[in-house]
């Protein structure tokens, strides 16, 4: 898991003076990870403005310190969004959020972003935005972008940011650093959107316990248990399948947006899913509402 990778990196702390501090908050922190249909259900909602302004206030986080991943390929929207620097930027594997709340409803919190690259022939490169979040989903926001109270640069940049006295390069860095957000605000308030849904998310427990025995045996660092978060099969997304000999009759994969509705109970979903072929293409914003 990317936590993993985050945790055991020796290099960035090498690169940003005070990232071990960031690497204790990870390893203490409860982890979650998306499952594939859990990933793409939230995926199906970061250009769906009015839901998501409706559900913020239902948005909190589950633990103090919370960490969140998922492998960028379970995003259609986000796997197919075009790179903002592609000289600088390249398709992440795996995107984590690790979520501090700020006080003790859990309404308000900061996030940091990181991710992995894998390029062929390379090795792997695990990174930190050098920008953090803060959300505030305590009231009833009027437009999406008012959950956002501060945009702030990562303390442990500082000596980063030192060694570029070119008021210029910082502009530079600092537009390249926002564009690895670009989407990601929204994706997450999706996403606790569901988890915070009271008859979505369905919890696996992945126990690294014994797993553990023997990779300290063969002298391997230890893998963090963590949750599983999965769609009730109610929800699930499915992509329909059988048997065709041409493809110019199969129906390109397209999401049917799901809704929620709040209630004196809580908030609840009502499902969202897949329709079609991946293997024939993918139709970005082509909802069906049932009502």
């Amino acid at each position: 898991m990317l936590c993993d990778l985050i945790v055991q990196d020796d290099e960035l702390p090498r690169n940003y003076l005070g990232f071990d501090r960031m690497q204790r908050k990870i390893d203490a922190a409860q982890k979650y990870v998306l499952s594939p249909e859990f990933a793409a259900a939230g995926d199906g909602f970061v250009d769906n403005l009015p839901e998501l302004t409706r559900i913020a206030p239902f948005c909190r986080l589950p633990y103090p310190l919370t960490w969140m991943e998922l492998a960028q390929d379970d995003r259609p929207h986000f796997s197919s969004a075009r790179m903002y620097h592609p000289d600088f930027q390249h398709k992440p594997s795996r995107i984590g959020f690790l979520m501090e709340a700020t006080d003790q409803t859990m309404a308000r919190w900061c996030t940091w972003l990181f991710w992995n690259i894998k390029i062929p022939g390379e090795d792997d490169a695990n990174n930190v935005s050098l920008m953090t979040v803060s959300y505030d989903t305590a009231g009833k926001p009027d437009k999406l972008e008012n959950i956002v109270t501060k945009l702030d640069v990562v303390d442990f940049a500082a000596s980063l940011f030192a060694q570029f006295p070119d008021v210029e390069i910082w502009e530079r860095l600092g537009e390249l650093t926002r564009s690895d957000w670009a989407g990601e605000i929204r994706y997450l308030i999706a996403v606790l959107g569901l988890l915070n849904a009271r008859n979505v998310a369905e919890r696996q427990q992945v126990d690294k316990t014994a797993h553990n025995h023997k990779r300290v045996k063969a002298r391997q660092l230890p893998l963090f248990s963590h949750i599983l978060l999965k769609l009730r099969p109610v929800h699930k997304p499915t992509l329909t399948r059988g048997a065709r000999t041409n493809a110019q009759f199969e129906i390109r994969a397209h999401f049917v947006s799901g809704h929620f509705k709040a209630r004196r109970t809580g908030l609840f979903f009502w499902g969202p899913h897949m329709r079609g072929s991946s293997h024939a293409g993918f139709v970005d914003k082509d909802y069906l509402v049932d009502r």
